[in-house]
């Protein structure tokens, strides 16, 4: 059974949900990546279905003695949520949620030991999970729909039908290689990072991914300050990069941008459209093609340290081609691991910005995909509802383990 999710700690969210008792309460993995993905299923010459999932990726603990288990991810299936429950949240269609737990492994059906998968995204059909622990830093790369393998009790490679039913955790028969997992899901390839990626997003409106790097500043106190101080701290950089980057050889040497925040746990950027003359924002029941419109872009960043404090969603206009070139939002150039790797230094670049409160533990963000672009800028209409609908998906790993959904409206700044 799963827990409807109450809103009343959370900023707006109209839909959300919580584990069932046993990984709301488990000490042994915590979750930290989020993202979402629709399957369309065709059972037939007229029969087809499209399947909606929420994804989450967990790392196992070491203090637990888990690290060796690597990471698993959850998929959810919110397929049967009906269209109204997304505007509450009711008991009854909580429990029509279901969710599985997918072991990750690697071109080997090895586990990946002490991977924390602080992020994740979704792009083709593919799963992108960073590494942020082992050098150098890498993307692993895994196909959601062709490499998923059902596993038998006794084999060492998911190679046949699974014949039990057990579940991780029964003690009956003991473990077997894949600690009893049902389904694992095989490593295709990975691609290294100029940067510690300690979180991960998908950027769909302008289909390119952002990675970011942690730094703690809550000195000895252990705290989540989210101050002024920690937030000049040049490790808080961000860095955009687009799939056919990775082949260049220049990509190693990339530049990041910042500084952003202290103890970021995610980042999500987009745009949207504004009515030039009043602002206001555009949607696909008051546009007019003889609108004069403009485009605007946005960030929201998550911070957070520890199982008490507060965390925080910051949320302001910027655009990642501030963080192109060397121009004059572009500044000091550091080279903080004395490894090659620069970062670009501006303590202007977020400028003002909003602050929302969430509880603690506030980790990755995941916007989905535009449905509506004005088509006199690109030519093209995409769907037939609001952009301004999209969901902000958001998770919390301390506490009450929550996952819920604020509408991007709700979270723009203004």
């Amino acid at each position: 059974s799963h827990r409807a999710l109450q809103s009343k700690k959370l900023h707006d969210a109209h839909f959300g949900f919580m584990w069932n008792d046993g990984d709301g309460k488990t000490n042994k993995f915590r979750p930290q990546g989020i993202t979402s993905f629709t399957w369309s299923s065709l059972g037939g010459a007229t029969e087809s279905k499209d399947f909606h999932f929420v994804l989450v990726t967990w790392y196992g603990r070491t203090d637990e003695g888990y690290d060796n288990r690597g990471v698993r991810i959850s998929l959810v299936d919110i397929t049967d949520i009906s269209s109204s429950s997304f505007s509450h949240t009711d008991e009854e269609e909580m429990k029509q949620i279901k969710y599985r737990h997918i072991l990750l492994v690697d071109e080997n059906f090895c586990t990946f030991t002490d991977l924390h998968a602080g992020g994740v995204a979704y792009r083709d059909g593919k799963i992108y999970v960073p590494d942020s622990r082992h050098h150098p830093y890498t993307i692993h790369v895994f196909d959601i729909f062709s490499s998923i393998y059902e596993v038998t009790k006794t084999s060492s490679s998911p190679n046949e039908d699974l014949q039990h039913e057990q579940q991780e955790g029964e003690e009956e028969g003991g473990e077997d290689v894949f600690f009893n997992y049902r389904y694992v899901l095989q490593k295709e390839y990975t691609f290294i990072v100029p940067i510690k990626p300690s979180f991960l997003s998908y950027d769909s409106d302008r289909d390119s991914f952002v990675i970011g790097t942690y730094k703690y500043c809550g000195g000895d106190l252990m705290k989540h300050t989210d101050s002024e101080d920690c937030r000049k701290e040049v490790l808080n950089h961000l860095f955009w990069f687009d799939l056919g980057d990775v082949n260049n050889p220049d990509f190693q040497s990339s530049s990041s941008c910042g500084p952003f925040f202290s103890e970021m746990q995610g980042a999500a950027s987009g745009r949207y459209f504004v009515d030039s003359a009043t602002g206001d924002i555009i949607t696909d029941t008051d546009y007019n093609e003889s609108d004069d419109i403009e485009e605007k872009g946005f960030l929201l960043v998550s911070s957070s340290y520890g199982p008490v404090w507060s965390s925080h969603l910051h949320s302001f206009n910027f655009d990642p081609r501030q963080c192109e070139g060397s121009g004059s939002s572009r500044n000091d150039v550091i080279d903080d691991n004395n490894d090659g790797i620069t970062n670009q230094i501006n303590d202007d670049i977020v400028g003002d910005y909003d602050v929302f409160t969430y509880p603690s533990g506030l980790e990755d963000l995941h916007i989905e995909p535009s449905l509506y672009i004005p088509n006199n800028l690109d030519g093209n209409i995409i769907g037939n509802d609001s952009v301004m609908k999209r969901n902000v998906w958001m998770l919390t790993e301390h506490g009450e383990r929550m996952i819920f959904a604020t509408h991007l409206e709700a979270l723009l700044p203004n």
